[in-house]
């Protein structure tokens, strides 16, 4: 099966999932109070993502400890901001619940994914490549959600009830989430499981907090029975479909491919709505028109997104050659202006078809390595903080289909030589072979760019990065045209 379609089967998976909470929570919460509620669910689905990334780790023979040890890589700001946007949404979306039927919440809160397609040119460096299609978008949304209200409600107080108030508040902080548990799974190393886990462990602690000692709910104990409701609401409805959606996020790799698509979660919900709670949206005329007018809002919106060129260097191990390409790259298309236009990345091939991975996963961790290349890297005005935050990646599949263009730092990685890796780029992925090149390519030099992890020579060290940093800056036009051109030489 094509991954595309993997991706789209994981996204439907999701809405089918994520439909129900709403009408299993709205039904607990005639038992137990709301905030309470969320704060249960989002404490049970987190320690559930741990439960499954820990039994993943055994099954994969991988340390559990390491994997959780990654989450410290991520800014502690962002994990705050991230998990109080977690307890946030379904604060705000729980009390809109309350307020009107789950129908409707759930058909304004779909105006999510538009505002998320907004956001990831922000957050994800998306670019918009037809702004007057994303103000019509705009528009459409809007309109959308004052139609389901009805005609008779068709007028601008309709944004200033509290339902519409805390459905769209919950809608925005949707948005804001989704944006960054992409941005923590781009960046960093971190297992998507323990990303769910920590923003819902986070926000259900700070919703917590909240309820005992600011809200001042009652905290009675729920039975048996509510907490097993809650406990499907914070595995099957919450962490699950958001686990799912980026998983297809990694296959498909622009975000509003997969936001457009979680508009049908309306129709889910309101079918179930009927089902367990008897009400009959489903069959209203305004809850059509009004999913279909929000519906062709977020299209257009999709639309109006253009995805950055890409460019990626690979390595061996993705700890030396390739990072300093990366953020040497990145350095000067930020000093032309051109940081929104193209993307660059880097990984490598070492942990791909069966291959041990580097010891370390930073070039800070090599001491010698570290020690003779430090004082070059300073000199050449190389940002070392960059450096010292970043975890290697081996390449796979969905690396390659993104990039415009591939530059391979070693013609062994490539696969050009007497003494080619197993695992080579050629070997691995033959199909993509037209854009991918040699760095010498670049620099018009066939000679080889030596992997020097092994030399403690200070000369070869210097020459190596000295190559890659000057190869760049000196050949910034020739890089740029090589892009823009498909990988065409």
């Amino acid at each position: 099966m094509k991954r595309i379609y993997i991706a789209y089967l994981l996204v439907f998976l999701g809405i089918i999932f994520g439909s129900t909470g709403p009408n299993v929570i709205f039904f607990v919460m005639k038992e137990v109070e709301r905030d309470v509620s969320v704060a249960i669910f989002l404490l049970l689905g987190g320690m559930a993502c741990f439960f499954v990334e820990f039994l993943d780790c055994l099954y994969k023979k991988e340390s559990f400890f390491n994997s959780v040890k990654n989450v410290t890589i991520v800014p502690k700001k962002l994990w705050i901001v991230a998990g109080v946007s977690m307890g946030a949404i379904y604060s705000f979306y729980v009390r809109a619940l309350q307020l009107g039927s789950i129908s409707e919440t759930m058909l304004v809160y779909r105006i999510g994914p538009f505002l998320s397609i907004l956001l990831a040119t922000c957050i994800l460096g998306e670019k918009i490549k037809n702004w007057k299609l994303l103000l019509i978008a705009t528009a459409v949304c809007l309109f959308g959600t004052v139609i389901t209200k009805g005609f008779a409600s068709f007028n601008p107080e309709v944004f200033f009830d509290s339902f519409m108030i805390f459905t769209l508040l919950a809608a925005i902080v949707f948005s804001l989430r989704k944006n960054l548990e992409r941005y923590i799974q781009k960046e960093w190393k971190v297992s998507i499981k323990i990303i769910v886990g920590v923003m819902m462990l986070i926000g259900g602690a700070l919703v917590s907090i909240y309820a005992l000692f600011i809200s001042g709910a009652v905290f009675t104990a729920p039975s048996l029975s509510n907490i097993a409701w809650l406990g499907y609401v914070g595995t099957a409805t919450s962490a699950l479909p958001i686990i799912l959606n980026l998983k297809a996020y990694e296959i498909l790799g622009n975000y509003s491919r997969v936001a457009y698509l979680e508009y049908l979660i309306p129709i889910c919900g309101a079918t179930i709505a009927f089902f367990m709670h008897g009400e009959k949206e489903i069959f209203s005329f305004f809850f059509w028109i009004g999913f279909g007018v929000i519906s062709f809002g977020i299209f257009l919106a999709d639309k109006s997104v253009k995805k950055r060129k890409t460019i990626l260097f690979v390595c061996n191990g993705n700890i030396h050659r390739s990072v300093v390409a990366e953020i040497c790259l990145k350095q000067e298309l930020k000093k032309l202006g051109f940081s929104e236009k193209y993307a660059v990345i880097s990984r490598g091939i070492q942990g791909c078809c069966g291959t041990v991975k580097p010891k370390y996963d930073n070039l800070t961790h090599y001491e010698t390595e570290w020690f003779l290349t430090r004082p070059i890297l300073e000199r050449l005005g190389i940002n070392l903080q960059e450096i010292s935050t970043r975890i290697a990646k081996s390449v796979q599949k969905r690396d390659i289909q993104e990039a415009d263009v591939i530059y391979a730092m070693e013609l062994a990685v490539l696969g050009k030589n007497n003494n080619d890796f197993p695992n080579s780029l050629l070997t691995q992925f033959p199909e993509y072979s037209s854009r991918m090149h040699f760095f010498g390519d670049i620099e018009g030099d066939s000679q080889e760019l030596v992997d020097c992890a092994e030399s403690k020579n200070q000369e070869v060290h210097t020459l190596v990065n000295e190559r890659i940093v000057y190869g760049i800056r000196n050949n910034m036009q020739k890089i740029l045209n090589h892009v823009d051109s498909g990988g065409k030489k």
